[in-house]
């Protein structure tokens, strides 16, 4: 089910903005870890995963942590380690939950793969949703693949 202009709205509102030093871990493998799903403004996140054996890099335009948001009680896979002082819109599991209900209205998470990778989306692809954010960097939407929603 598609979420609604409303709900989207609801999010932006309860989004808040965390800050994050060089060297920072947000989740450590082995431990439970944040329910939260990460929207990185500035800075570089690095996200690797023992397990599978790839790492990413995560920069403004990249989300990442939606694998958490569908599980009740998270250990954590995969480490997430801060490279440069960041800057991230922030979403709880738990305010996500109160806006839309059901976590399956998110349909189901896939691996994290940074934004940057996918060449092919253009900006005419997007709706814009509603705006998240007006700063020093500009605007930051939150917006909807056309295509895929």
């Amino acid at each position: 089910m598609e979420l609604k202009n409303e709900e989207y709205e609801l999010l932006a509102k309860l989004s808040v903005i965390v800050s994050f030093e060089t060297n920072d871990i947000i989740t450590e493998a082995g431990k439970p870890g944040e329910r939260a799903l990460y929207f990185v403004r500035s800075g570089e996140i690095q996200v690797s995963d023992e397990e599978d054996g790839y790492v990413n890099i995560f920069r403004s335009g990249d989300h990442l942590g939606d694998k958490a948001l569908g599980e009740e009680n998270v250990i954590c896979c995969q480490t997430i380690e801060v490279l440069e002082p960041t800057r991230c819109v922030m979403l709880t599991r738990e305010n996500i939950k109160r806006v839309i209900g059901d976590m399956s209205r998110l349909g189901k998470s896939s691996r994290p793969i940074s934004a940057k990778l996918d060449q092919r989306m253009k900006l005419d692809d997007l709706t814009e949703n509603c705006v998240l954010g007006v700063g020093t960097y500009g605007v930051v939407s939150l917006a909807q693949h056309q295509k895929t929603n």
